[in-house]
């Protein structure tokens, strides 16, 4: 079975090219609906593409990739804008806003509708990345100093926060390993953190050469 890679654009309507890997070559095109624009975050559930848009509100189309069409599309409440990310659970997808503060939807795929909804706490602004450790959901801000929530998507609550150190500004990207989640910035040189997600506490610190910026 070949397995596929997806791309999406940052232009009006949104565009999600199907490629394939093994030679590198254009198989097939989605083309978003009108007013579908600027592909901000892309996930699969293992057998349908989302793709999201920076609109106001946010727009999450539901896309067959053995056809490249539209199946169905989710419109966020008035006020959730610009999905900057995408992430899928194994049950739900998770969609994060460019809001102050901060807005995480958890969002049913078979139904395409709103589920529940995390609201940060006040200057927890710009939900930018999004990582899940099995248990927990993990939401990082452009803030300064860069902040990251832990959220029960059971009940889309807070569990804790980790602040990052002074300089650790803006979190751009987030990961589990497994064991520790990992925090990147904005900054230059770049700087990833270790995070013990069981404490939300700080465990080390990779600075990057000089020139490597923004992680």
């Amino acid at each position: 079975m070949t397995e596929y890679v997806y791309a999406g654009y940052g232009i009006s309507p949104g565009i999600v090219d199907k490629i394939d890997p093994s030679i590198m070559s254009l198989v097939s095109t989605f083309t978003a609906p009108s007013g579908h624009s600027r592909v901000g975050g892309l996930a699969y559930d293992g057998t349908y593409i989302y793709v999201s848009y920076g609109t106001s509100p946010g727009i999450i189309d539901k896309v067959d990739p053995s056809t490249m069409a539209l199946v169905s599309t989710f419109t966020a409440p008035t006020g959730h804008n610009i999905i900057y990310a995408l992430m899928y659970d194994g049950t739900y997808i998770y969609a994060i806003y460019d809001t102050t503060p901060g807005i995480v939807d958890k969002i049913n795929p078979s139904t395409m509708t709103l589920v529940s909804t995390f609201t940060a706490p006040s200057g927890h602004n710009g939900v930018f990345s999004l990582t899940y450790d099995g248990t927990y959901v993990y939401a990082g801000y452009i803030t300064v100093p860069g902040i990251v929530d832990k959220v029960d998507p059971s009940t889309m609550t807070l569990v804790s926060t980790f602040t990052a150190p002074s300089g650790h500004n803006s979190v751009f990207s987030l990961t589990y390993d497994g064991t520790y989640v990992y925090v990147g910035y904005a900054t230059a040189p770049g700087i990833v953190d270790k995070v013990d997600p069981s404490t939300m506490t700080l465990v080390s610190t990779f600075t990057a050469p000089s020139g490597h910026n923004d992680v």
